[in-house]
């Protein structure tokens, strides 16, 4: 008869010194887009920033109770709840934790192992009890490693840096759609009551024309011409009318949430801002900083040769 044995592992990796990453300085493709994106952040609504490693939190879309909504309200909703923001702030996190594991490596490992078993068995014709108490304690330190270590925790570091860049450009890239089709409508709002008034006073023209038509002090073209008149105004207010529902549809679409009305835009006079003037591409600089993390992993013939000391 023999009694089965029973083992277990228990390791913990010990702690390691808190990461300190250094965020990418802020770059912005478009003026209006760092503008809106800037108003954003002074209205109150605290937005993920690209040096937090924490996950961007998913709001659900909010109906607004007032009539009108400004631009950097509705960016500060809108870019913690689009795909593609979203998307980016997920492979941000997760190379923040490879970035974590690579450091890890530096740490020491404590191990207790115990086993414990009993057995009977029948040996020569004789019957034999066995025992088995055991336990055992180890500690693992990954003092060198050719500079293999080094290099991993330098590479990773740098792609956290790219996927920094990568989540501020889809920011941009979700700002700059969503502020032109605001802007759009906008446009197209601020002209229907021009529009309109434009119509009011062709319609009283017409009616003038045709009363003095009437009268016999205007002749039947000049009639015509003001009827021709009207129609080209009202095809070209029934046109923009098309424009606004347009708009409206589409910037609801992008935002996820119905659009009521919009405010006007405040844009600075002088796009002479330094930061505005010499801006960094946010897909250059993440494929820089991959290429550079790519070039420090491989490492010299001689690092590779060294031994490794545990």
């Amino acid at each position: 008869m023999t009694t089965p044995t029973r083992s277990y592992t228990h390791h913990q990796m010990a702690p390691h010194a808190s990461v300190t990453r250094k965020a990418p300085r802020s770059s912005i493709a478009l003026a209006t887009a760092l503008v809106l994106l800037c108003g954003a952040l002074a209205s109150g609504v605290r937005a993920q920033q690209p040096g937090t490693a924490s996950g961007a939190a998913i709001t659900s879309p909010v109906a607004t109770s007032e009539a009108s909504q400004s631009l950097p309200a509705l960016l500060a909703r809108v870019l913690t709840r689009d795909p593609q923001v979203r998307v980016a702030q997920s492979l941000y996190d997760a190379t923040g934790q490879r970035e974590l594991q690579a450091r890890s490596r530096l740490s020491p490992t404590v191990g207790i192992s115990a086993t414990q078993g009993s057995a009977a068995e029948k040996e020569l014709s004789r019957n034999i009890q066995r025992r088995t108490d055991r336990i055992e304690a180890t500690l693992r330190w990954n003092l060198y490693n050719g500079g293999g270590d080094v290099a991993e925790i330098d590479a990773s570091a740098r792609e956290v840096t790219a996927a920094a860049y990568d989540l501020m450009r889809a920011r941009e890239e979700v700002s700059e759609r969503i502020a032109n089709a605001y802007a759009e409508l906008l446009r197209v709002t601020q002209l229907l009551p021009r529009s309109q008034s434009r119509l009011d006073s062709v319609r009283e023209l017409v009616r003038k024309v045709l009363r003095q038509n009437d009268l016999g002090k205007a002749s039947d073209a000049d009639a015509q011409q003001a009827l021709a008149t009207l129609l080209d105004s009202e095809i070209m207010h029934a046109q923009l009318l098309s424009e606004e529902d347009g708009a409206r549809r589409r910037l609801s679409t992008l935002a996820g949430e119905p659009i009521q009305a919009v405010l006007p835009i405040a844009l600075p006079n002088d796009p002479s801002n330094d930061e505005l003037a010499t801006p960094i591409p946010g897909m250059v600089e993440a494929a820089r900083e991959r290429a550079l993390a790519a070039r420090t992993r491989v490492r010299p013939i001689a690092q590779v040769l060294a031994p490794r000391v545990d």
